[in-house]
């Protein structure tokens, strides 16, 4: 899929990642216009959504272990 893999290289390359730039660029002949330009509007609304501490952070995820192995029913994930 051309246009989602043009979204996802456009989003990092937001970031400076140089490779992702090039591959935008690439990307970016092979795609007619209007495509294009709906590919633009969605990487412009795109944002990241938080991340889930259990599933994301080690120290999160190792703190909500201990805790169910010292029998605490629910452990907090932030």
């Amino acid at each position: 899929d051309l246009v989602a893999a043009y979204k996802w290289y456009a989003i990092a390359a937001r970031s400076g990642d140089s490779e992702a730039i090039r591959r935008q660029q690439l990307l970016k002949s092979k795609i007619d216009a209007g495509t294009l330009q709906k590919a633009e509007d969605s990487i412009e609304i795109w944002r990241p959504r938080p991340t889930e501490g259990l599933a994301n952070d080690a120290l999160v995820a190792g703190s909500a272990w201990k805790a169910r192995a010292n029998g605490s029913p629910t452990a907090q994930a932030n």
